[in-house]
């Protein structure tokens, strides 16, 4: 964390905001971007090679996430800081790092492809550039970096002569993106057969978005085995053309793929029968989990449910009661309630603070709070009317409890 610290220590508001601008190059959205833009109006040859060293680097980046667990930086040290902008993209296990990733296979590779020494350099310092943004920001640790670099600069360097030889057999190409469908199959089948192993709803969390990392990878390069093969063998399309044919080409490729992401969502549920996972969780963790995951929904049943209150006490014979008391008062007070409502998701029984949340939140985050996400973590009273707080079990119930507990071992 020494680097990271000395990092925090230089930051300033004009710095942040270009780090910031710097970090989104590294994004998901733009390694598809350009690899899709190179593929269709560059080079063929190139643009399978920057989705070939992007695909092998997300199933490995993917792999270590979900094996190692490893927590973001102002997890591991709460006294650490992030710039807070960074927050909301910063979401997952720490290592490796998901965008140094991205851009090692998208510039990088470009820039092994290339025979202009300029704009060799120019994508081999903006490389750097990204890997550096992640720990300025705060995001990721120099290991973070330093393995996901690493991994991608070797795959940049391995798959090239992949695809000289793909030039003269082109079957290679095939064979080599079969080999894409069999990983990212084996990668859903890996996270099926380990199952949500978290203990916390961030591990939850993090597993469901690898398994929809995984899914989308299987889709993705099923989609480039038969776009290979049928062009291989029918349509052979070429990149070149004048400017508008490649502008049209463009805007009618991108809306294809963004009506293909749409469209398929509905007749893939109705295939699998509209099923959906269904569990019992904490309002505030459902909201930790949403973060990750868009498409998770929170439903307080029509019977109702349980209204649960944490509590502090204070040991009967306690040494320092005085101590004890400031305590309590000052976690009770509004100011410790707004913040710990806006660290932890959970409503508040200080109603200064419920009241004064939203605004609070607005101040905080800059942005206004979602009224429907404000609803969950503080439902209005016909909801709550619905609820009840659980009676504590008798004695004897209670002893059985212990012997039982005891005699697990936990």
């Amino acid at each position: 964390m020494g680097v990271l610290y000395a990092l925090e220590s230089i930051r300033t508001p004009a710095l942040d905001k270009i780090m910031s601008v710097i970090t989104l190059l590294g994004g998901e959205l733009f390694f598809m971007v350009i690899a899709v833009t190179v593929f269709w109006c560059v080079s063929k040859r190139e643009g399978y090679y920057l989705m070939i060293v992007g695909f092998f680097g997300t199933v490995i980046n993917q792999f270590l996430k979900i094996l190692c667990c490893v927590p973001r930086p102002w997890i591991k040290d709460p006294d650490f800081t992030i710039v807070e902008s960074a927050r909301a993209e910063a979401t997952g296990y720490s290592f490796p790092s998901g965008h140094t990733q991205n851009a090692v296979a998208t510039y990088g590779g470009i820039a092994r492809y290339t025979r202009r020494g300029w704009l060799r350099v120019v994508l081999v310092v903006l490389t750097v550039l990204i890997a550096f943004s992640r720990m300025y920001l705060g995001v990721h640790t120099p290991l973070d970096v330093g393995v996901s670099f690493l991994i991608a600069a070797v795959l940049v360097l391995v798959v090239y002569p992949l695809m000289e030889e793909a030039d003269r057999r082109p079957v290679v190409l095939t064979y080599t993106i079969l080999a894409m469908v069999v990983c990212s199959g084996a990668f859903v089948g890996y996270l099926y057969m380990r199952g949500d192993t978290g203990a916390t709803a961030e591990d939850t969390a993090n597993y469901v978005s690898a398994l929809e990392n995984g899914w989308k990878l299987l889709g993705a390069t099923l989609g480039m085995l038969v776009s290979n093969i049928a062009d291989r063998k029918h349509i052979r399309f070429e990149t070149q053309a004048v400017w508008w044919a490649q502008l049209i080409k463009l805007v009618v490729g991108f809306a294809c793929l963004l009506a293909i992401r749409s469209g398929l969502k509905a007749p893939l549920i109705a295939l699998l029968g509209g099923n959906a996972a269904i569990a019992m969780y904490y309002a505030g963790d459902y909201l930790t989990m949403l973060e990750n995951n868009e498409d998770l929904a929170f439903v307080i049943p029509e019977e109702g449910s349980n209204w649960f209150v944490d509590a502090m006490c204070v040991l009967k014979d306690t040494q320092h009661m005085s101590e004890a008391e400031e305590w309590i008062n000052f976690i009770a007070s509004t100011d410790s309630n707004l913040a710990n409502m806006d660290y932890i998701w959970y409503a508040s029984p200080n109603r200064e603070a419920l009241e004064q949340y939203p605004a609070y939140y607005a101040e905080v985050n800059e942005e206004e709070l979602d009224p429907e996400i404000y609803e969950i973590m503080a439902p209005p009273a016909e909801t709550l009317d619905r609820c009840e707080i659980y009676e504590n079990l008798p004695k004897d119930t209670l002893r059985l409890y212990d012997r039982l507990w005891t005699r697990l071992g936990v």
